[in-house]
């Protein structure tokens, strides 16, 4: 059972009632006219990629996109192609609370429906635009309160961001994993908060109505509905009727750049020491033992790229046979690529003069500026053919154990 139009409009009004208070007092301005669809985005160490982050998803059709800025002082400015629909807000660096935090920001925007994304994520549906889309599935299943895009992810092993190459030929080339992760376009009205992959509902009493991975369904418990959908042991076949494609390695710049900024404990780096002696050694390490160095050194994030690489294959080919999940991750994008809009098919993921002065920032903070810019390089693309080197010994042998590679 759903409540009704009148119900919803007075809770929509009282929503935005506290919205604007709250807004006031983080002094901010409400967003105005309303708005269908409104993208709500951190920035953490993402200067090289927002632009385009931005620019793509304005050109699928949200009206306005939210960020909340979190990135430290000094950074250069990022320009966007339509500055007037970006609101940008500074705010600290509360992980992933700040969306929680700054709800009211959303509220505000008298949006219908928002969506979470960072900027290392890009939707991909089967129409023009995400109105189209929304209407098209509505046409067919009736009123839905919460979309689900399950993520597809690259890992993409290289010195430096792919700027020269463009979006949808970037995706051809890598792509990609299979996940079982999703995120949520959610009406705005039925949601009580955000969390970068779930939202949490005003009415847990009241049934959702879900379109998940091309399928229309129930929720009678929506508080349970987060748990279910990204059920890393789900029995459901993946059908990638859409996809969030997430960029999980940019670079092996980014991945260092974020490991020594996080505020995330697990993924901070783990030996700063080792890693400046490792990029001044890399020219004189064994081949093959660079990564483990590598990996020691960095920590769990650098890892993660390995564990997406095997581990959530492995779960999906026991649970849906060998294979199957990647090759249909990669058909069904294929797919959908040609829906993307033009921009996708003009310009790479991020603006590279922007990483390169990333990379001075980095060297001057992680080694007081004693390893060179050249050293860097050197250093980088060593570690980037190691994974390289790495992936492909795997896809010959899918019995090894990817993460074997042993620590310095």
């Amino acid at each position: 059972m759903f409540s009704t139009r009148a119900a919803d409009t007075r809770q929509r009004s009282t929503s935005l009632l506290a919205a604007l208070l709250l807004v006031q007092a983080f002094g901010a301005t409400p967003i105005a006219p309303p708005q269908r669809f409104v993208l709500f985005s951190r920035v953490f160490e993402d200067g090289p990629y927002s632009a385009f982050f931005v620019d793509y998803h304005l050109a699928l059709g949200f009206d306005t996109i939210i960020l909340l800025d979190a990135r430290r002082g000094g950074q250069p400015r990022v320009s966007f192609a339509q500055p007037h629909r970006v609101h940008v807000h500074r705010v600290r660096n509360a992980g992933n609370d700040l969306l929680a935090e700054h709800f009211a920001l959303v509220v505000a925007s008298r949006a219908e429906w928002v969506f979470v994304a960072d900027s290392d994520e890009f939707l991909l549906v089967d129409e023009p635009t995400i109105g189209a889309y929304v209407d098209r599935v509505e046409r067919a299943h009736g009123p839905i309160d919460v979309f689900s895009f399950r993520w597809a992810m690259i890992d993409y092993f290289a010195p430096r961001c792919a700027h020269e190459v463009d979006f949808v030929r970037f995706v051809r080339a890598e792509c990609c994993t299979p996940h079982f992760l999703h995120k949520q376009l959610s009406r705005v009205a039925k949601v009580r908060g955000l969390t970068p992959h779930c939202a949490s509902w005003r009415d847990p009493s009241m049934p959702l109505r879900v379109f998940h991975d091309g399928v229309a369904l129930t929720a009678a418990r929506p508080n349970a509905l987060c748990r279910t959908v990204n059920a890393a042991n789900s029995t459901t076949p993946p059908r990638y009727a859409t996809s969030v494609v997430h960029v999980h390695t940019r670079s092996i710049t980014d991945l260092l750049i974020k490991a020594l900024r996080t505020t995330l404990s697990r993924k901070r780096l783990r030996n700063p020491h080792r890693l400046v002696e490792l990029m001044r050694a890399a020219p004189v390490v064994p081949r093959d033992e660079l990564l483990g160095a590598f990996l020691a050194a960095v920590g769990n994030k650098a890892a993660l790229p390995l564990a997406n690489m095997a581990t959530i294959p492995r779960r999906f080919d026991a649970q849906h046979g060998a294979g199957v999940a990647a090759h249909l991750v990669r058909q069904r994008l294929a797919r959908l690529l040609p829906h993307a809009p033009t921009i996708a098919t003009r310009r790479g993921i991020c603006t590279q003069h922007l990483e390169r002065h990333a990379v001075r920032a980095l060297l001057a903070e992680l080694t007081n500026a004693t390893v060179s810019v050249p050293e860097y390089n050197r250093f980088a693309a060593a570690v980037a053919a190691a994974y390289i080197r790495e992936r492909q010994v795997y896809e010959r042998n899918r019995a090894r154990h990817v993460l074997r590679v042993k620590a310095m």
